[in-house]
C-alpha cells in the first residue's frame, strides 16, 4: 500500500514537472513581473459595482528602444495603457500624476439619492461621454481627467502622464514612487487619501510573516501556478458580478466593531474638538499614511525630485456609510433617533426645511452620537443655506465609523511631513470648505463630488488647476 501511494506521488511530480517544463520551454507565463492577482470588492450602495484584480507587479516595463509601457497586468485593466520614452526628450520637464481611480478618471458611481425639495439645486446632466477600458470600467475621456487637464494647462514644454491606479493606497502609492523615480521625472503629484481604508488589516495588524512571504516567492516562479492563478481569479470575478449585498453590509466590518468598543470603555465617542476621531483605528491609519509618505518624500528629496501631494477631500454630502450610537443612549433611543432621521428626510422632501431641522434636532437628542442623525440635520441645514450646515456635516463624517471616506487629517499629516522633508502640499478641502460658506455647500459639493471619490470633469479640472497653479511656482 505505501509503495503504490509512494509510487502515485512521485508519477505526480514527474508528471508536474513536466507541465512545468513544457510551460517554460513555451515561454508561457514568462517574465519578471508577474505578481498574482488579489481580488477586491468594490461596493456601492449595497450592491457589488465592480471586482478588481489587484496585482504587485511594476507598473511600467521596457518594451524596447528605450520605450515603457504599462505592464500588461494592469493596462486597459486597472491603468489606463501609457507609452512613454524611458527618458524625456531634452528641455521637457516630466511630471507623474500618481493616485488612485480618480485619477485614473473612473466614472463616479450615482450616490444614494440626497433628499431634495421641490426646486432644489440638482446637478446639471453630463455633457461629456464615457469610455470603457479595454478589460476596466467606464472612464472621463483622458483629456477631462485630472492629468489630462493639467497636462493642457501646463502646456508645451511640460509632459504630464497619468501613473493612477484603481484600488491603490498610500502603500502601493510608495512602491510606485519608488519605481517611477527611476524614469527622469522632474516631479510626481500624489493624489492620495481615499483608498486608506481597503487595507485596514495591514494598517490595524501589519504585513504578513516572512515565512509565508518567502513560501509566496517560491511559488510564484513556478510557471503552472501563475497560469492557474490567471485562470481561477477571473472566473471567480465574473461568479461576483452585481452580486446583491444587504444594506448594512459596511455594518459587518470587523474594525467597526473595535471603535464602537472604544466608545462604549470611554462612556463617549471619540472624536476631539477638530471633528477629528481619535479612536485607534483612524490612528492606526493616519499612523500608515504617515510612515509611507515620509518614505516618499525622503526618497523624493534623495534624487532631487518634486513632489506635491494634494490629500483627497471628503464628501460631506454622502450618507455615512456606517452609523454608530453614543454609548449612553438606550437602544429604545437609538430606534427613535432613526425614526426621527426618516422624518426628517420627508420633511426635506416635502419642501419644510424648518420642520426638517426639528425632526433632526430630536433625533440628536436621542441618540447624539448618530452620524446619520448629524447628516440629517447638515442637509436640512443646507437646502436653508443655514451656515452651520458645514459643521454638521464634518461631525456626520467624523462619527461614519466606517472610515471608508477620506480623513480630514491627512492634510495635516501632509504638512507635517512635506515641513521635514521638503515637498509641497495642496491643501483641496480647505478652498471647498471658504466657497461653501460663500455659496452653499449643496452645489460646491455636488459640483465637484460625482460620488465619495469619484470627481466630476469640474471637479478633475479644480484639482488640475489647484495643481498647476503649484507646479508654476517655484519651490
Amino acid at each position: 500500500m505505501l509503495r503504490r501511494l509512494g509510487l502515485g506521488l512521485l508519477v505526480a511530480v514527474l508528471l508536474l514537472a513536466l507541465v512545468e517544463l513544457g510551460l517554460r520551454v513555451g515561454g508561457v507565463q514568462s517574465g519578471e513581473g508577474w505578481a498574482p492577482p488579489r481580488l477586491l470588492y468594490i461596493v456601492e450602495n449595497g450592491r457589488l459595482q465592480q471586482t478588481v484584480e489587484v496585482r504587485d507587479a511594476p507598473r511600467y516595463q521596457e518594451v524596447g528602444g528605450g520605450t515603457m509601457a504599462t505592464n500588461p497586468v494592469y493596462a486597459g485593466k486597472t491603468m489606463r495603457e501609457l507609452q512613454f520614452a524611458r527618458e524625456p526628450a531634452l528641455g521637457v520637464a516630466r511630471w507623474f500624476v500618481v493616485g488612485e481611480s480618480a485619477v485614473v478618471g473612473q466614472q463616479p458611481v450615482r450616490r444614494p439619492p440626497l433628499p431634495t425639495p421641490p426646486g432644489g439645486w440638482i446637478p446639471p446632466e453630463p455633457d461629456w461621454t464615457p469610455e470603457a477600458l479595454p478589460g476596466g470600467p467606464l472612464v472621463v475621456p483622458d483629456a477631462l481627467s485630472i492629468p489630462g487637464q493639467l497636462g493642457a494647462l501646463l502646456g508645451p514644454g511640460v509632459e504630464v502622464l497619468n501613473a493612477g491606479r484603481i484600488a491603490q493606497d498610500s502603500d502601493d502609492m510608495r512602491a510606485q514612487v519608488l519605481e517611477l523615480l527611476e524614469l527622469g521625472p522632474t516631479g510626481i503629484v500624489l493624489y492620495l487619501g481615499n483608498n486608506e481604508s481597503l487595507m485596514l488589516a495591514r494598517a490595524l495588524a501589519g504585513e504578513s510573516v516572512p515565512e509565508v512571504q518567502a513560501t509566496r516567492t517560491v511559488l510564484r516562479r513556478l510557471r503552472l501556478y501563475r497560469l492557474l492563478s490567471d485562470l481561477v481569479v477571473p472566473r471567480a470575478t465574473r461568479k461576483l458580478e452585481q452580486r446583491e449585498l444587504p444594506r448594512d453590509v459596511w455594518e459587518n466590518v470587523p474594525s467597526i466593531a473595535v471603535v464602537t468598543a472604544e466608545w462604549d470603555a470611554r462612556g463617549e465617542v471619540a472624536v476631539d474638538e477638530l471633528q477629528i476621531p481619535t479612536d485607534t483605528v483612524h490612528a492606526a491609519l493616519v499612523s500608515r499614511f504617515r510612515r509611507n509618505l515620509q518614505e516618499m518624500a525622503a526618497a523624493a528629496r534623495a534624487r532631487g525630485v518634486r513632489l506635491v501631494v494634494a490629500p483627497c477631500p471628503p464628501d460631506l454630502l454622502r450618507e455615512p456609510f456606517a452609523s454608530a450610537s453614543d454609548p449612553l443612549a438606550t437602544e429604545a433611543a437609538r430606534a427613535e433617533a432613526e425614526e426621527h432621521v426618516r422624518r426628517s428626510a420627508e420633511r426635506v422632501e416635502a419642501g419644510d426645511l424648518a420642520e426638517a431641522r426639528a425632526e433632526a434636532d430630536r433625533a440628536l437628542m436621542a441618540d447624539a452620537g448618530s452620524a446619520r442623525a448629524w447628516f440629517a440635520r447638515g442637509v436640512a441645514r443646507a437646502w436653508a443655506r443655514e451656515a452651520p450646515a458645514v459643521g454638521d456635516l464634518r461631525r456626520a463624517l467624523a462619527l461614519d465609523v466606517s472610515r471608508k471616506r477620506t480623513s480630514p487629517a491627512y492634510v495635516g499629516v501632509a504638512r507635517e511631513v512635506c515641513g521635514a522633508e521638503g515637498c509641497e502640499v495642496v491643501d483641496l478641502y480647505a478652498p471647498l470648505l471658504a466657497d461653501a460658506a460663500r455659496d452653499g455647500v449643496i452645489p460646491v459639493w455636488l459640483g465637484f463630488f460625482g460620488d465619495h471619490e469619484h470627481l466630476l470633469p469640474a471637479g478633475n479640472r479644480r484639482v488640475a488647476l489647484a495643481l498647476a497653479e503649484a507646479i508654476r511656482t517655484p519651490p
